[in-house]
């Protein structure tokens, strides 16, 4: 007798369930028991959700980021949104207690040479920045401090952009003491005893000479810096021409044509350098105890606003970590950037 009442319930309760949801969106032939949580498509059985799964590409995982228009905002909607907010901000909190940053180069976790590199390019004015270890540019670095002479010789990418492709040429150790055009001379007038490979590819640059060359330097530490360069002194030395910069690993210099400045985008206001500069001078004041800062006195307030900001919890920072990028590992990409502007 129990068993017949609890059929008749199940039968009613489908019922029931079949009017308010309609019929199957896969069969059409009986009524819908089951709403998808992601595309809202009606089925009756697995066989129908299946089907409705492989029809559509979907995954039948609700998006919790899908736009609700605030007419039709209920208050699950509402507590959805919270949920979603707080699994944010214990996102963020994880990633800032993550035990497995004891394995990368990190701040204190950085080696003893490395730490005085770094330390040695803050007494310079320069801030140095170091990837993780499993980065391809972190691997390809080979710039070092001289204990002997307290001297840093620099690992330098050297990027001669051309109409169909870039020509990129390494110099290893480079002493900071070195003036760049002399650097550059020995690409656009090879000698006997400075014999480079390929570099007979760069033709137009040596018809040109040194005087007819302008060095840009990637840019670090501003806004849009994605395409952004910096115009150097090609007669300053190299530890002149990174002073008040921001470097990754190592410095990365495009020769460029005098002729072809404009149509490369250029850091050269002093709003665009401010960000720059206010980081450099939070860097000295907090890393680099005893050292006065690169530039004070109008940027104080800036300075105070970007560090009350950073005491803030930002639930999205998750894409910033997944886009670490501004000091992103594949440095053919920033060079393709640039290549597109140079080949309009």
């Amino acid at each position: 007798m129990a068993s017949i009442v609890s059929i008749e319930t199940n039968a009613e309760h489908s019922t029931i369930l079949g009017k308010r949801l309609g019929y199957c969106e896969a069969c059409t032939a009986n009524a819908a028991k089951y709403t998808c949580p992601r595309c809202d498509v009606k089925t009756c059985s697995m066989e129908c959700l299946n089907i409705h799964k492989t029809e559509l590409k979907c995954n039948g995982i609700r998006d919790r980021t899908k736009y609700i228009p605030l007419v039709k905002m209920t208050k699950m909607d509402l507590m959805n949104d919270y949920y979603f907010l707080e699994d944010c901000t214990k996102f963020v909190q994880d990633r800032k207690r993550d035990q497995r940053k004891r394995f990368t180069y990190h701040k204190k976790n950085l080696p003893f040479h490395m730490m005085r590199l770094q330390q040695a390019a803050l007494d310079r004015g320069i801030v140095l920045k170091f990837m993780f270890q499993n980065f391809s540019k972190r691997q390809k670095n080979t710039s070092f401090l001289d204990f002997k002479t307290e001297k840093i010789f620099w690992r330098i990418e050297w990027c001669f952009p051309q109409t169909n492709e870039n020509y990129v040429y390494i110099d290893k150790h480079i002493c900071e003491d070195s003036k760049l055009c002399d650097i550059v001379d020995t690409y656009l007038q090879p000698s006997s005893k400075h014999i480079v490979p390929g570099v007979d590819k760069l033709a137009n640059y040596q018809a040109r000479g040194v005087a007819g060359v302008s060095l840009l330097l990637k840019a670090e530490g501003v806004q849009q810096s994605y395409d952004r360069v910096t115009l150097l002194n090609i007669h300053d030395t190299l530890r002149d021409s990174l002073r008040g910069k921001t470097i990754v690993e190592y410095p990365t210099i495009y020769v460029v044509l005098n002729d072809q400045l404009d149509q490369f985008n250029i850091v050269d206001s002093d709003d665009d350098l401010k960000d720059e500069i206010c980081h450099i001078n939070h860097t000295l004041n907090i890393c680099a105890s005893g050292v006065q800062p690169y530039n004070d006195g109008s940027l104080s307030n800036a300075k105070n606003e970007r560090k009350n900001l950073s005491k803030r919890i930002n639930f999205f920072s998750f894409e910033m970590l997944q886009n670490d990028s501004s000091d992103s590992d594949d440095t053919t990409l920033n060079e393709n950037s640039i290549s597109k502007r140079f080949k309009s």
